[in-house]
């Protein structure tokens, strides 16, 4: 079981359950999503620019971990920066999961069947 600390607050998220990477997924997308979607907007001022990513963010761990949670992370304040950095945990942990159930999946994976001309080298080679 892992977990994601950030800010003071540990949260559970294990990347190797199948459950908590669909969770993550969703959020993620819908963080793409909103991000493409409001790029788009060229017309606004810096601070609705920022305010607009602190939402978006704030919408990834809530739908993540639980409606609140961004408030238990970040507080009330509108700081993109924090938000960017917690972030940045989640797909460092996402990361380093996906290279963990690769090693696993190369441990247990057999090897591709050998083909006839393989098979006739291997037997001269005898």
């Amino acid at each position: 079981m892992s977990t994601f600390s950030y800010n003071g607050t540990e949260l559970e998220l294990d990347l190797l359950d199948a459950v908590w990477m669909e969770k993550y997924e969703k959020a993620n997308d819908a963080l793409v999503s909103r991000a493409q979607e409001a790029a788009g907007k060229e017309d606004l001022k810096a601070y609705e620019s920022m305010r607009t990513q602190c939402s978006i963010i704030n919408d990834f761990f809530d739908n993540l971990f639980g409606r609140g949670t961004a408030e238990k992370l970040f507080g009330n304040n509108e700081n993109v920066k924090i938000r960017f950095d917690a972030y940045d945990l989640i797909n460092q942990m996402v990361t380093d999961a996906t290279k963990e159930l690769n090693e696993i999946a190369r441990r247990y994976k057999k090897p591709a069947p050998k083909n006839r001309e393989q098979r006739r080298a291997e037997a001269k080679k005898r």
